[in-house]
Formats: structure tokens, C-alpha cells, sequence
């Protein structure tokens, strides 16, 4: 009944925030958000915790019959009393952060608190903006003021004034914004003054902004599966502001009536500031690979990733080991174990008489309960670190006060108190692959079988391999039993990260953790001997970054598990681990075989609803104008898929992609290709033309050639006039064949028939060289949205059909036999495709859907000649020709 409450606690939990956010919920009264409610509901779970030791300690006692009624029968009152409590305590979280929620977008000037170390420093790494948590504590309309805070003297010092004065309104919440800037793509953040400006501000620095405010949105996720929706609320941010302008610091600052705590926690965040300060003096002087190592390094320390650069994030994400870049419960517990130690030391050799007042584990349990809060602290507090102080002053307690309470009760406790406390923990995947790891550490703690000293007179290498094996057999261990939960959580897992893990975690834990961290310890010391000591950290750091960096050009085809599990199936591979978690006696492990038979059946059925139908997924990609689309046609003895690259910008303003670099998109292609069960590509298709001054053009070339090295490639179009030089040719991976009119291809069996219907690189205008497809198939293809968060349920998309000239979903209306892929970005494109038309029409009158991007120069005339019957624009903008598809389009 213990588990049964906890695991429903937590589950009404996350289901309440889940409606709460996405479905109208009647407000709470407002007597159950007062501070008394909040004391109530505070009594029920301590009088619950509280009743449930009375009763263990009752079980152990051998109380009467009665009384062990009697005490289950208000257990479960309380309990039941508890879970009510637990959704109302959710649902007035939620109601409490609605209320500070940024309602619409606005451009505003604000008085800004700067909270903590920035998120990332601009111009650190190529591409990296500035990002960072602030608390806005008085707003104006900037139509009240002058457009820019250095306009005048006394206008600013007006606008000062006003931001100053104290609020009246006590009901107007603060709101916490992260804050960003990034410069134009023409300028170098190292060399953009703001961005030197905003990199310079130190925690609690007070200043004047004038800031373009927006909300924070409920239906945005990113392409790779990202929810950042969830990632700010699990924050407790109310908004997200880009910065347009700033003031200097002002003279005032926010901490003059902030308590003991809040200074204290402004020190810590000052220190780390400083810390980073230090570690970046000579950034500008080291490579590339060497400020990487000094960025992990410092990750390592304080927790601080602002300076990793996503190329490296990637590699650790790569070899299965980023959750090393976190601070985990494990540097925490180390340091604790270290301090304690040397207290005890000196403790035996100054002062032998403490231990008649207090025993030795009392004073070690003390000192690593004192140095795990601090260093969590210090390095922000997060889940992992927070868990591994709680827990240790829990266990401490539990053993003072004598009472018969397991850890693993202990453990399942403290995750219901850290829920209650801030609901919004539960939506951070930190918290569950947390607790699930460390419950599942002390079930195999309490099942391994120690056989180290019958193996005493064995030899040295068969000593070594008997205390290897027993790691090797947790992390294995560690690795199946968090599989479904990861899946869950990630949609892929990296099957190296089995081997890797073996390694890294001694390597981290054992050597570059322990130097790390007794750097920190002398730096405000002896800074000379920190600095050398980090300096052995970098160098081994450069080290493992080779290798991982080898490791991940391999693992980015190989290497990877993409099954996106469901809750259905996260609840199946639990039935299967059941046998190995309990006793033995209680439950054969023969018992794991159906589940496990039933969760093949249900990732088998889903790996087939996702290759065993024609489907054309419109790919997210974070720029609106690049397009990213993929055809999966499974035959009767064939399987081809085919992707379609374009950049719809006019080509006379057409400047490079907002993604930062080729390899980042090529990557995130590559993982959601994978998660739709595809291994190998039939062919690509860059269906915008290469000009020597088109950058855009060149990276989506850049993106072909690297998906064509990490995916099996047969084919690849490239619009546009091609090069002859036979040196160039030989380094590609894949051929280039010119995407012309008239290039074809099709399916032995004549199926699928792709084909180019513009394109003509033998003029030399490149206003007609876009390459827009048509396909033609035997079977209806659906045309879908690829989900990130689902990738088995993918989303409809939009069209306005000629039938009804309204936006209607496609699975309302059959799946398309003949589709019309366009690229076109100047007027010429289908204006030379009519004069050469009137000659050659269409052989046969087929209903025709016309996919392209809102920005295209498609006219009615051609729509009409096309024989299309609907229209669907990637960005889910509308067409302007698509308003007279009625009159446009006879009806065959």
C-alpha cells in the first residue's frame, strides 16, 4: 500500500499539470490558495509520513489484530485525504504561475534584477547567443517613452524615475523572463559591443531594458522532441523576452531588503561567476578543441555548461555519457565523503575528545550533510544534487531516531516531498531518471552477491577481473533497467553508451572529478596550484574529446536504438523487470518472458503503422524558410524513400540558414529519419540551385553531402548548373546528377515515378533553375507532419481544397495519388514552364496536391494546367492563389 500511494501520488500529479496546461480547468476557490490551505494540505502529508513509521514500527512490535486494523483503516483515510490534496496542491501551482504568465507579446522597458549566471555566453562559440534568467519588477509601454534609452540625459533619467518607484499594487506578481540576444548574421558576436555588455553583467546587476516580451507557447516543441515549453515552466518562468536595448548598470541595487538566504544564495552565484571569469581570461588565446576542454571542465566544478558548444554536447550525447556534464549526485556525495574524512582526521589527531559527545558516524554524517547542501548550492541546486543532500539528512535521521525504515522507502518519500514542494519538478526528465537510478542502485545492492573474499589467494589480474566484472555486470544492469524510461523520455538511446559508460564513469568519478574538485577546494587558497591541476584536467579532457569525437563520426549512422516508447509499453517492460526487482521466492524470472513477448508485439506493430504505408512527412526544421521533406513508399519488393531539401528565400535576398551549422541539421535529419524506422536512403534531392555568392544554397549542399556519409544513398539531385572539376567530384560521397526537366526516376515495378518538371541549368539564368517534382503513385500517399513528441501518431497538415476553397485537414479528404513538390522563388520559374507546356501538356488529366511554401510565385493559370485540386504550404501559411482554386480549376 506504501508503493501503491506514493506511485499514485506522483501519477495525479503529473496528469493534473498536464490537463491544468492544455484543457480549461475551473479555478480553485480562492480560500484554497491561502497560506492556511497550503498548512493543512502540509499537515496531511506530515500526519500520513508520520502514521506510516507508527505502523512499521507496530509491524515489528507484533502489535494485536485490532490495533493493526484499526491503524490500516485511518492509513488509508489519510491516504486517500493525501492524494486529493496532492491534485489540489498541483492545480494552485499552476493557477499561481498562470497568474504571473506573460499574457500576450508586447515591447516594453523594464527594470531589470539579473538572477544567477547566464544560461550561455554570446560569442563564446560560433552562433551562441546570449541567454539569461531575470526578474522584471516594473514595466512601460515604450510608446510612452523615447525609442532608445541613450536618446537624452533627462529623458532617461525620467524613464528611471518612473521604472524606481515603488509598486502599490501589492497583487502585481514579479515575473522571472529568460532574456536573450543574439547578434545579425552579418556580425561577429565577439566583436558586437551589446553582446560585450550583456557578457559582462554580474549576478543581482540592476538595469534599464527595452525588451520585445512574448508567452511562453503551449504547442512548441522543437524538431528534435524538445517540449521548451515544459524545460521554462519546470523553471518557474513566466515568459521570454529578446533584448533590443540596455542601459548601464545602475548605481542602486534590488538586495537591500532580501533575507539572510537570498544573500547568501547571491554570494554563491557571485562566486561562480567569478570562477567562470577566471577559467575564460585567456579564451581568446587557446583553440577551438582547448576552450572546449576548459568548458567541461568547468561543467564539471560548478555545473555551468554556458560555454560548451553544441558540437561537443553532441559528441557526449554520442557516446552515450552526457549526463556526466551534469553535476550528479555522485560529485556531490564524493566531495562529502572527502570532507568528512579530513574532518575526522583532525578531529583524531586535535581534538580526540568530541567523540565522548558525539559518535564518529554522527560527526562524518554532520560534515557531509553541511558540505552535500553547500556544494548543491553552489553548483544551482539542481534535482540530482538536491536529492543527494536530502537523502543523506534523511538517512542520518532515520538512523538516529531508530526507526525500521529501508532506504528505498526513504528515497520513494523524498521524491513525493521534492513533488509536492514544486510540482513542476515532475516534468523534468533529471527527476525520474534520478530516483530510478538510485532505486534501482540499492535493489541491486541489496540482490549483488559479494564473493570478493573467497577469491583472496587468486592473482593479481584475476583479482582485477573480479572487481571489474561486477561493474561491468551494474552497468548492464543499470542500462536494460532504464531502457524503457529513457525511451520514454529520449526516443533513442546510444547502444555505446553500454561499453562507454564502463570506462568514462571511472575515469570521471575516479580521476577527473577529484582533481577537479580539489582545484576548486585551493583556488581561493592557492591559485597558482588550482591552475595547475586544471590544467591536467584540460589535458586529459583534450584527450577524451579525440576519442569521443572519432566515436561519434561513427555513431552517428551505427550505433543508435530509435524506438519511441509509449506509456503502454513503459508500463509492459515494467511487468518485465517485476520478476528481477522482487525476491525470487516470490516470483519467477520465467515470468518476464510475456511481457517481454507482448512488448515486442507492440513495438513491432508500431515500427510497422510507421514503414507499411506511403506517407510523405513535412519534417520540422527551425528555419521557416528551409523546407525538409521526406517520402517513404513501401512496395510489394521494394522500399524507397526519398528527401527533398529546398531554401525558399528570394534569391537576391537569400542569406545563410538561421540553424548554426551544417552538421547540427544534418544530425537532427538523421535522428527523426531513424525514429520513423527508415535506415537508408533511395536518394535526395536539393531542389534549390548552387550559385558561388548563395551561402543558403551551399549549406543545404553541405547538409546533402553529410546525410549522404551517415545514411545509405543511392541518388542525389542537385538543382541548379553543376561543376565539371573532377577533383571536387571525387571527395563527395554520392554523385551529383543535375535536377532537370525531365529527370526520372521510378520503382521496378512502376509504382512510384518521381519525376522534375523544372529546371534548366543550360540557361544561364538562375531564376529558372529550382527543381520542383512531381510524384506519381499507384497507391494513395498520406501526407503528414512528423511529431517529435509522437513520432507514431504524426500530426494532419492543413490544405484548402478546391471543393469547398476553406482550410480543411487532409484526413478528411483521400490520400493524394499524384503530388506537385515546388520550389519555385522567382516568377520566371513557371513562366518558362507554360510557353514549354503549350507544346507538351499533361498526357493525362490526374486531381493533383500542390505542397510548397506560402512565399512561392505559383499563379492560377499554372495550378490550373497542373490539375490541382488542393494546396498545402509547409509553414501552414495561406497561398495567396489558393483563394480563386475554385474558379481556377476545372473539375475533371
Amino acid at each position: 500500500m506504501y508503493w501503491l500511494t506514493g506511485g499514485l501520488l506522483l501519477s495525479l500529479m503529473l496528469a493534473a499539470l498536464g490537463v491544468a496546461e492544455t484543457l480549461p480547468v475551473p479555478v480553485l476557490p480562492s480560500w484554497l490558495l491561502t497560506p492556511a490551505a497550503d498548512g493543512v494540505r502540509l499537515c496531511i502529508l506530515g500526519a500520513t509520513a508520520l502514521l506510516w513509521c507508527h505502523k512499521l514500527n507496530q509491524r515489528r512490535l507484533h502489535t494485536a489484530q485490532k490495533q493493526r486494523i484499526q491503524l490500516t483503516l485511518s492509513l488509508a483515510v489519510l491516504s486517500v485525504l493525501l492524494l486529493v490534496a496532492s491534485v489540489i496542491q498541483a492545480l494552485s501551482q499552476q493557477q499561481q504561475a498562470a497568474r504571473r504568465a506573460v499574457a500576450a507579446p508586447m515591447q516594453v522597458y523594464a527594470l531589470v534584477r539579473i538572477e544567477g549566471i547566464s544560461d550561455s555566453v554570446g560569442g563564446s562559440t560560433p552562433a551562441q547567443g546570449y541567454r539569461q534568467v531575470a526578474r522584471i519588477h516594473k514595466l512601460l509601454p515604450v510608446t510612452q517613452q523615447p525609442s532608445t534609452l541613450r536618446s537624452t540625459l533627462p529623458a532617461f533619467r525620467a524613464l528611471q524615475a518612473q521604472l524606481s518607484a515603488p509598486v502599490t499594487d501589492s497583487a502585481v506578481p514579479a515575473q522571472r523572463l529568460l532574456l536573450s540576444y543574439y547578434p545579425k548574421p552579418n556580425n561577429k558576436a565577439a566583436q558586437d559591443p551589446r553582446m560585450q555588455a550583456l557578457n559582462a553583467l554580474r549576478p543581482n546587476d540592476v538595469l534599464i531594458m527595452r525588451l520585445r516580451i512574448q508567452p511562453l507557447d503551449n504547442n512548441k516543441v522543437s524538431a528534435t522532441g524538445f517540449d521548451s515549453y515544459r524545460w521554462l515552466k519546470s523553471r518557474h518562468l513566466d515568459g521570454s523576452a529578446s533584448i533590443l536595448d540596455a542601459s548601464e548598470v545602475l548605481a542602486m541595487r534590488a538586495d537591500n531588503e532580501a533575507s539572510v538566504l537570498a544573500r547568501g544564495q547571491q554570494a554563491i552565484e557571485t562566486g561562480r561567476w567569478m570562477l567562470r571569469q577566471h577559467r575564460q581570461a585567456a579564451w581568446q588565446m587557446q583553440t577551438e578543441t582547448a576552450q572546449q576542454a576548459s568548458a567541461v571542465a568547468l561543467s564539471l566544478l560548478t555545473g555551468d555548461r554556458s560555454l560548451i558548444s553544441q558540437q561537443t554536447k553532441t559528441h557526449y550525447q554520442a557516446a552515450g555519457i552526457s549526463h556526466l556534464l551534469a553535476i550528479s549526485g555522485t560529485h556531490v556525495l564524493f566531495l562529502a565523503i572527502v570532507l568528512a574524512a579530513l574532518v575526522c582526521m583532525v578531529i583524531e589527531r586535535r581534538c580526540p575528545q568530541l567523540y565522548r559527545v558525539l559518535a564518529r558516524w554522527q560527526i562524518r554524517w554532520l560534515v557531509m550533510v553541511a558540505a552535500a547542501f553547500l556544494y548543491a548550492l553552489f553548483t544551482g541546486f539542481d534535482v540530482p544534487a538536491a536529492r543527494t543532500a536530502w537523502l543523506l539528512l534523511v538517512i542520518g535521521l532515520v538512523r538516529v531516531l531508530l526507526l525500521p525504515v529501508s532506504t528505498l522507502r526513504v528515497l520513494l518519500a523524498l521524491a513525493v516531498v521534492m513533488a509536492w514542494a514544486d510540482p513542476y519538478v515532475l516534468w523534468q526528465g533529471g527527476y525520474w531518471l534520478s530516483f530510478v537510478a538510485v532505486a534501482l542502485l540499492l535493489q541491486y545492492e541489496t540482490k549483488a552477491n559479494n564473493k570478493h573474499d573467497q577469491h583472496s589467494d587468486m592473482r593479481w589480474f584475476e583479482r582485477l577481473w573480479w572487481g571489474l566484472w561486477p561493474l561491468l555486470r551494474l552497468q548492464c544492469w543499470l542500462f536494460v533497467a532504464l531502457l524503457p524510461l529513457t525511451l520514454l523520455l529520449f526516443g533513442k538511446i546510444s547502444l555505446w553508451g553500454l561499453l562507454v559508460n564502463v570506462v568514462m564513469i571511472g575515469v570521471f568519478g575516479w580521476v577527473l572529478v577529484p582533481l577537479n574538485l580539489l582545484a576548486g577546494v585551493v583556488y581561493p587558497i592557492l591559485p597558482a596550484l588550482a591552475d595547475s591541476l586544471w590544467y591536467t584536467v584540460d589535458t586529459a579532457l583534450l584527450g577524451i574529446h579525440g576519442m569521443m569525437a572519432a566515436l561519434s563520426a561513427v555513431s552517428a549512422a551505427k550505433g543508435w536504438l530509435y524506438t519511441p516508447m509509449t506509456v503502454a509499453g513503459l508500463c509492459v517492460a515494467m511487468l518485465a523487470l517485476l520478476p528481477w526487482l522482487l525476491p525470487r521466492s516470490l516470483l519467477h524470472r520465467g515470468w518476464s518472458a510475456p511481457p517481454l513477448l507482448l512488448l515486442g508485439l507492440l513495438l513491432w506493430q508500431q515500427q510497422a503503422r510507421l514503414t507499411g504505408a506511403p506517407v510523405l512527412y513535412v519534417l520540422p526544421v527551425a528555419d521557416t524558410h528551409l523546407s525538409a521533406v521526406l517520402l517513404h513508399y513501401p512496395s510489394k519488393s521494394y522500399r524507397a524513400s526519398w528527401l527533398f531539401l529546398a531554401d525558399h528565400r528570394l534569391q537576391e535576398a537569400r542569406t545563410p540558414p538561421s540553424i548554426s551549422t551544417a552538421e547540427a541539421w544534418s544530425t537532427q535529419l538523421v535522428t527523426q529519419i531513424h525514429t520513423l524506422g527508415i535506415d537508408s536512403l533511395e536518394g535526395m534531392v536539393v531542389q534549390t540551385p548552387i550559385e558561388a555568392a548563395d551561402q543558403g544554397a551551399q549549406r543545404l549542399d553541405a547538409v546533402a553531402t553529410q546525410i549522404a556519409a551517415l545514411m545509405p544513398t543511392k541518388y542525389y539531385w542537385q538543382a541548379g548548373q553543376q561543376s565539371v572539376d573532377a577533383a571536387s567530384s571525387s571527395q563527395q560521397p554520392l554523385p551529383k546528377t543535375p535536377c532537370t526537366a525531365g529527370q526520372a526516376w521510378q520503382l521496378p515495378d512502376a509504382a512510384l515515378r518521381i519525376e522534375a518538371v523544372t529546371g534548366w541549368s543550360e540557361i544561364d539564368d538562375a531564376a529558372v533553375w529550382d527543381c520542383s517534382l512531381r510524384i506519381s503513385s499507384q497507391a494513395p500517399i498520406a501526407i503528414k507532419r512528423y511529431n517529435a513528441m509522437d513520432t507514431a501518431h504524426p500530426v494532419a497538415v492543413n490544405a484548402i481544397t478546391a471543393a469547398h476553397s476553406e482550410t480543411t485537414e487532409l484526413t478528411e479528404t483521400p490520400p493524394q495519388t499524384q503530388l506537385l513538390i515546388d520550389a519555385s522563388t522567382h516568377q520566371r520559374h513557371w513562366q518558362l514552364w507554360s510557353l514549354l507546356c503549350e507544346v507538351a501538356p499533361l498526357p493525362a488529366p490526374l486531381p493533383t496536391l500542390w505542397l510548397g511554401h506560402s512565399d512561392a510565385v505559383i499563379n492560377e493559370e499554372t495550378l490550373k494546367k497542373q490539375q490541382v485540386t488542393a494546396l498545402a504550404t509547409y509553414n501552414d501559411a495561406p497561398l495567396a492563389t489558393a483563394w480563386g482554386l475554385e474558379q481556377a480549376v476545372d473539375t475533371p
